[in-house]
């Protein structure tokens, strides 16, 4: 045997490998090969692993990059080491794509479009490292400097869900009494859960180090003191029980075995439509008692899932669709194997698409030329015909197709897309009320005769609605920025339409089957509500008040079929100063907070102004405008000027100004509203309709509180 000495003189194999020169060296070897990564506003870090432009990187820095016809397109960021070892940002920046991506080892590897010929590259180490290595991590951590090194060595290597400490520690083996055993099994149990779920979020090998890395250092290299890449900054832990955290990184293992079959060009991936379409109902659409559409969002824009055979499980949708970065996407399954094999990438503006083969995981294939969106026939059989019945609806849904007219009146036919809400407005114990959101909008159905709706369940109100049946004898109907009230029966409706939010009645006409009959230009310019309310007494007009703010949107006049200067505007009277001889407190305005209205009251006869403070003109006002000879309204866009011309202390003649545009009506003893063509056009102050010393007064106080363009220009 040798002598001790002579062993401890043999050469031995370096521990680390060809571990040579100190960290100074390995900065200025990898730092000019770590980039900055920028993808759909965030960044991380990258490192090149060849010269001809490949990059290494974590699947989630590029994981929200921007897509382009689904390439994901990334912004890549080099630097220079300068003369005094330090790295300088070039401020030419590149464009990479990414040619492969692992959401589960969290790789990517990118190509960039041009480049450089000085680029600088990492090898990718044929050794594993071991525990106790020196090592060094590089990045650019969001809290420091760009092109930060973090020197350390390997804590350990393993797989979380078997070495992490905290769930081994957990684990235990105690049987000395039923309550130990007891609680053992269930925190042995709680243990299994997380690591099962560890075992899913990251299931490679890692590594642990003490390199102390942070969020922007991901996708960094960490490589030995050769500067070979021997792992890839991953993600961090931290305990909640003491201020410590653990910095980890993929293992080389696993990059060798991801680089070992890179595509050419960058890969082209079709979302997921299970990840994409979230937060919905399944419904039934042809009522017949199982649900075949899943529909997420809002009707016209909605994300939809069908199952054509109505099978309501939601397990094996025929077809999805939904909008991703602006442009609309059509999964099917065209063998129903429970596998989307087919996708139609719509047009910008919705112009007709294109559809490829989808081949396993979602990645695009064969080119299959052009297609709609909504394609029955890319089904066969049952399927093609149930979609085909269904193709209407769903393009309402979405939204795709020619608009539909906002000046038509809701149809008959609708798709409730929640179960109706049954109300008791007037509180008899009776159901008078219907409210249903619907793929057209949201319908008030009210029943103030108490004839239908009481011996109604929801479902048959949602069925009834959707084969176009459900007539009750009034209806309002909020849908694309209008809302509509319908009066009467199925075959002699009065059709109102207003601008949302306001409840001016903007186009007014007989609804028969057959479509739109004789028109009521009268009623253009009063209140829809108003409107509705006058076909009715007693206690079906009791039970039409007490629904009608049951959801909120039943805005416009209360008191009458104009809006009343004082009740419907508000309460802040205040007398204003004419500066007009005899008329000193002729004026009154009333500011109100209902749709931004407001009001001027004008007394016109000077005797009825003698003596009165303006506190005593106010108190005469809030009595109401009744009595005074001329009152405007502003509400919206609208503007009402009535006038009292034969002096009988109601208004007989309104003007009504909207769009620009000018009508008259007049208003009979007994409430009757005509439509009078000589007072169309013109302006909305005419002094000229009185025919009295009135026309004088109104003459000189129109100039003081309205623009010239609304007050009728004075004759000699």
């Amino acid at each position: 045997m040798a002598p001790e000495s002579a062993l401890s003189a043999q050469p031995r194999s370096p521990l680390f490998g060809a571990a040579k020169g100190d960290i100074r060296d390995v900065y200025r070897k990898v730092a000019p090969a770590t980039v900055l990564i920028r993808a759909g506003g965030g960044f991380g870090t990258g490192v090149v692993i060849n010269a001809k432009g490949f990059i290494l990187t974590n699947h989630h820095v590029v994981a929200h990059a921007e897509t382009v016809d689904f390439k994901r397109r990334v912004t890549v960021e080099r630097g220079r080491l300068g003369a005094a070892g330090v790295m300088e940002l070039d401020p030419q920046p590149l464009t990479a794509w990414v040619l492969k991506s692992d959401p589960l080892i969290d790789l990517a590897v990118l190509k960039l479009d041009a480049p450089p010929k000085d680029l600088r590259a990492v090898k990718v180490s044929a050794r594993d490292p071991v525990p106790g290595e020196p090592v060094s991590a590089l990045g650019n951590g969001g809290i420091g400097l760009l092109w930060a090194i973090k020197d350390g060595e390997i804590s350990s290597i393993g797989k979380l869900a078997t070495h992490l400490a905290q769930l081994v520690a957990a684990q235990c083996d105690v049987a000395e009494n039923p309550t130990a055993a007891e609680a053992c099994k269930s925190a042995n149990a709680s243990a299994e859960l997380q690591k099962a779920l560890i075992e899913r979020q990251v299931p490679g090998l890692v590594i642990q180090t003490s390199c102390t890395i942070s969020p922007g250092d991901s996708g960094g290299p960490l490589v030995n003191r050769a500067g070979e890449l021997v792992g890839l900054n991953a993600f961090l832990r931290a305990d909640p029980r003491a201020p410590v955290t653990s910095n980890f990184h993929v293992h080389v293992s696993e990059v060798r075995k991801f680089l070992k079959d890179v595509p050419a060009d960058a890969v082209t991936i079709v979302p997921d439509p299970h990840e994409v379409i979230r937060a919905g109902n399944w419904l039934d659409t042809n009522g017949d008692g199982r649900r075949d559409l899943y529909l997420a969002g809002p009707a016209g824009i909605a994300d939809v899932m069908v199952e054509v055979q109505g099978l309501g499980g939601g397990l094996d949708p025929d077809l999805a669709v939904a909008t991703i970065s602006d442009r609309r996407l059509a999964w099917y399954d065209v063998d129903d194997d429970g596998r989307f094999d087919r996708v139609v990438i719509a047009g910008k503006d919705d112009a007709p698409g294109r559809a490829w083969l989808l081949e396993p995981g979602l990645k695009l294939g064969r080119f299959l030329g052009a297609a709609k969106l909504i394609d029955p026939s890319a089904l066969a059989g049952g399927r093609r015909d149930a979609l085909a019945a269904l193709e209407p609806t769903l393009l309402s849904l979405i939204g795709v197709g020619d608009p539909p007219d906002p000046k038509a009146p809701p149809p008959a036919r609708d798709l409730a897309l929640s179960p109706p809400m049954l109300k008791d407005a007037d509180g008899d114990g009776k159901v008078d009320l219907a409210l249903v959101s619907t793929a057209s909008g949201v319908r008030v159905l009210m029943d103030p005769a108490q004839r239908l709706l009481p011996d109604l369940k929801a479902s048959e109100v949602s069925a009834q609605l959707q084969k176009g049946v459900l007539h009750t004898d009034v209806e309002f109907v909020s849908v694309r920025g209008r809302t509509w009230g319908l009066v009467g029966s199925a075959d002699h409706r009065l059709a109102l339409s207003s601008k949302a939010g306001e409840g001016i009645v903007e186009d007014a006409f007989f609804l028969a089957p057959e479509g739109r009959g004789a028109a009521r230009a009268e009623l253009v310019g009063a209140g829809l509500a108003q409107v509705v309310r006058m076909h009715f007494s007693g206690a079906e007009r009791a039970r039409l008040e007490a629904g009608y703010d049951v959801d909120g949107r039943a805005p416009g006049p209360k008191s009458g079929l104009y809006p009343d200067p004082v009740k419907d505007i508000g309460k802040d009277i205040l007398a204003e100063e004419s500066g007009v001889d005899g008329f000193k407190w002729a004026v009154v305005s009333i500011v109100g907070e209902r749709g931004g209205g407001s009001s001027l009251v004008i007394e016109l006869d000077a005797k009825a102004l003698e003596g009165l403070s303006p506190e005593a003109r106010e108190d005469v006002v809030r009595k109401g405008a009744a009595g005074t000879d001329f009152a405007w309204v502003g509400w919206g866009a609208w503007a009402w000027a009535s006038y009292d011309l034969d002096a009988d202390g109601a208004f007989d003649v309104v003007l009504i100004s909207h769009d620009g545009k000018v009508e008259g009506r007049r208003v009979s003893k007994g409430g009757t509203v005509t439509v009078d063509s000589n007072l169309a056009g013109g302006a909305l102050v005419r002094p000229s309709l009185f025919t009295d010393a009135r026309r004088a007064a109104l003459e000189k106080l129109a100039p003081v509180f309205f623009p010239p363009r609304d007050v009728e220009r004075a004759t000699p």
